[in-house]
């Protein structure tokens, strides 16, 4: 389960201490809900918003397009959780990341052009990836959108 989980073979540079934390966020606990494509989930250095300053304004924060958020919401109801009320943001761990996804029109969003043509469902700043698994090698349950709560 721990090769599964995080490769050691990818995170060579990654400490025991980091490990351990990464490790555990395997474990908390969510509600698995969607299940995505390869090609529904980008992971990119290009979604990331800086200050004028330099500092990162979206640290731990993505974003999710409209139809698979209403997808994730009406599967929490159907499941019991959640209120029927309508989030504007879950938090998730989707494979090795975690953080709040944000429901917004990603074409129409402020992201980078780069990203709005990936076509993606889920954009997943460089922030939310806690350690890496190559994209292509990803299983079903490593493509499952878990939430952990709403907001």
């Amino acid at each position: 389960m721990q090769e599964w989980h995080i490769k050691s073979d990818d995170n060579q540079d990654m400490t025991l201490g980091k490990y351990i934390k990464r490790f555990k966020l395997a474990h908390s606990k969510s509600t698995p809900c969607v299940a995505l494509n390869t090609i529904d989930i980008l992971e990119t250095d290009h979604a990331d918003i800086y200050s004028n300053n330099g500092s990162l304004m979206n640290d731990g924060c993505g974003y999710i397009d409209e139809a698979t958020f209403r997808d994730v919401v009406e599967m929490l109801q159907n499941q019991g959780f959640g209120e029927k009320t309508y989030p504007s943001a879950i938090q998730v761990r989707l494979g090795s990341a975690k953080g709040v996804l944000l429901r917004t029109d990603i074409q129409s969003s402020i992201v980078k052009d780069e990203v709005k043509r990936s076509g993606c469902k889920v954009v997943l700043p460089s922030s939310m990836v806690k350690f890496k698994i190559v994209s292509r090698s990803k299983t079903k349950s490593q493509r499952i959108v878990d939430v952990l709560r709403t907001n």
